[in-house]
C-alpha cells in the first residue's frame, strides 16, 4: 500500500487548528504530580507532562481517513518550551503533519501524525 493510496482530506495537511483552551489551577498541578509521583519537585510549576492532561479534550478535524475504524496512540514526543504555573491559560492548536502508510506485523497500517 503506498501513501497515494490512503483516502483522506490532503487540504488538511500543514493548517493550524484551534484545538482548545485549558485554564490551569493549582489543584489540578497538584493532582497531576500526586497522580504521576512528581509532587513537590517543580515547586509552583507543573511537571514537564502536564499538558498530557489535556490531550483527552483536545479537538482535532476530521481528515476523512478511509482507513479501518480502530485508532489508538503510537507514539508522542514533548518538548518542554516554558513552565506552567496555576492562573496560566493554554490555548492548544493542532496541525495534521503527515499521513502514510505501512505495514507492520499485524498488517496494514495507516498512521496521521498530529503536532499540537
Amino acid at each position: 500500500m503506498s501513501d497515494g493510496d490512503l483516502s483522506y482530506d490532503r487540504s488538511l495537511l500543514g493548517v493550524e487548528h484551534h484545538a482548545g483552551t485549558f485554564h490551569v489551577t493549582g489543584e489540578m498541578i497538584a493532582a497531576f504530580a500526586h497522580a504521576t509521583g512528581e509532587a513537590g519537585e517543580q515547586g509552583p510549576a507543573a511537571p514537564p507532562t502536564f499538558c498530557n492532561a489535556f490531550t483527552a479534550d483536545i479537538t482535532r478535524p476530521d481528515i476523512g481517513l478511509e482507513f479501518g475504524d480502530t485508532g489508538f496512540v503510537a507514539g508522542q514526543a514533548i518538548e518542554f518550551g516554558a513552565a506552567v504555573r496555576p492562573g496560566d491559560t493554554l490555548d492548544a492548536t493542532v496541525t495534521l503533519r503527515n499521513v502514510y502508510a505501512k505495514t507492520g506485523r499485524s498488517g496494514k497500517m495507516a498512521f496521521a501524525v498530529w503536532e499540537t
